[in-house]
């Protein structure tokens, strides 16, 4: 698992660290303030007030997807971030991702049912649009680096086969910044059934492992399974209810199909 972070150096300019948590080596490069849109970050740190309202236009777009930060909330310079090592890079990782993850969560635990009401109608008449939301909110409350959703799905009916039987198929729905959804193949979906045959419950964790970032969970909407695996540094027990609370309230959906 890797995690990165940027810093603005000038306006057009940003340096951005990567670490490697499992072998603990670092890469730092200078990027172009335009390929942002397409960088994965964990966390921006700004340090001149200038740079936000000159950023403005770009930063709105990202705010919502990872923290920005006023340098001098974390009381690190440009420099400082320049020659952060390993050790001291997780520290304001962590440090800046605890802060972010308490937001989100205690936002989420006030909107948990505008989420239920939001998403419900989703799951009965736009099915991948459901998982589309349902990516950004695990990834928004779980702060995670890489997030796979694997469910089932129905293989499109081409026009010359209108008379053929809909075949169930599975889908899978990743990302990091941004999720791409794409057809199962048959290593993919031989993981979905070997994770989601074995667990019935609305939600249960398999597997977490703070060391190699790897978390692996099932849970089912309307008795459709959904295996969800992902690259994260922390899961804790509010993160947790928050999952039961939301997967708990999406099995009622059953009675309504």
């Amino acid at each position: 698992m890797k995690i990165t972070l940027g810093f603005v150096k000038y306006v057009g300019q940003l340096v951005v660290q990567e670490l490697d948590l499992i072998t603990h080596e670092m890469t730092q490069k200078l990027i172009d303030i335009t390929e942002l849109p397409e960088t994965h970050l964990q966390a921006l740190i700004i340090g001149q007030e200038d740079h936000f309202t000159e950023l403005h236009s770009l930063l709105v777009k990202e705010k919502s997807l990872y923290p920005i930060l006023d340098a001098k909330d974390f009381k690190i310079s440009l420099l400082e971030f320049e020659n952060l090592n390993s050790v001291k890079c997780r520290e304001l990782f962590e440090k800046i991702q605890h802060r972010w993850l308490v937001f989100q969560n205690m936002n989420a635990v006030e909107h948990l049912i505008p989420t239920y009401n939001h998403l419900s109608p989703l799951w009965m008449n736009d099915r991948i649009t459901f998982f589309e939301e349902l990516w950004h909110w695990l990834n928004l409350n779980l702060g995670t680096v890489q997030l796979s959703l694997y469910f089932n799905d129905i293989e499109q009916i081409e026009e010359h086969e209108k008379n053929a039987r809909p075949k169930l198929t599975q889908s899978v729905l990743s990302g990091g910044k941004k999720a791409h959804f794409k057809q199962a193949n048959t290593a993919e979906s031989e993981i979905f059934n070997q994770f989601t045959s074995k667990h019935h419950s609305s939600f249960e964790v398999i597997e977490f492992d703070s060391l190699k970032g790897r978390f692996v969970a099932v849970t089912q909407v309307a008795q459709s399974p959904i295996l969800m695996m992902a690259e994260m540094n922390n899961f804790n027990q509010l993160q947790r209810s928050l999952l039961n609370g939301l997967f708990a309230s999406l099995t009622t959906l059953t009675k309504k199909l």
